[in-house]
């Protein structure tokens, strides 16, 4: 806070500004005095009177939080799995992708329309779909995509039989 006086001009009653003090007690130890370069908690005893009568006028700013440090490890481990989460999520997202543009080449196929990467990006593109990135589909990205997509197809029909 910068002018916790303003809390104690408004208020005419005594006992409140007490009951507010009271209250701002208890994050003491987290609130700087800008002005007196003081924690709020070490000073607070002695000017109690003078802050609710408004005599004193204090500025306070709450201190930064002290975090602890995590071991490296620890931290080596949350990047991996948060690492692992975020592949695994991207892989779930381009084959869902890869599904909706096969699902557009196998209606052109039995359509007998093209099923040129760029025919098959015009089609995404007309239904509204979209790249993972919420881009408009080029054929390139058509292309590679449905060719990986083809690929892990064959290592699945290859792993079946």
């Amino acid at each position: 806070m910068d002018d916790t006086s303003r809390l104690f001009r408004v208020c005419t009653d005594d006992e409140a500004k007490s009951d507010i003090l009271e209250a701002l007690k208890a994050y003491g130890d987290r609130i700087v005095d800008l002005r007196q370069r003081g924690i709020f908690s070490n000073f607070i005893d002695r000017r109690e009177e003078l802050i609710t009568s408004g005599v004193l006028t204090p500025y306070f700013d709450l201190a930064p939080r002290k975090r602890r440090a995590k071991p490296k490890e620890e931290l080596t481990e949350q990047t991996a799995a948060a690492n692992s989460a975020s592949a695994k999520t991207r892989r779930r997202a381009s084959r869902e992708k890869a599904q909706q543009l096969a699902d557009i080449r196998s209606e052109a196929k039995s359509a007998a329309r093209p099923t040129r990467a760029r025919a098959i990006a015009d089609a995404a593109n007309e239904r509204g779909l979209t790249t993972t990135r919420g881009r408009p589909w080029r054929a390139d990205t058509v292309s590679r995509l449905l060719r990986s997509y083809d690929d892990e197809r064959q290592i699945d029909d290859h792993e079946d039989g």
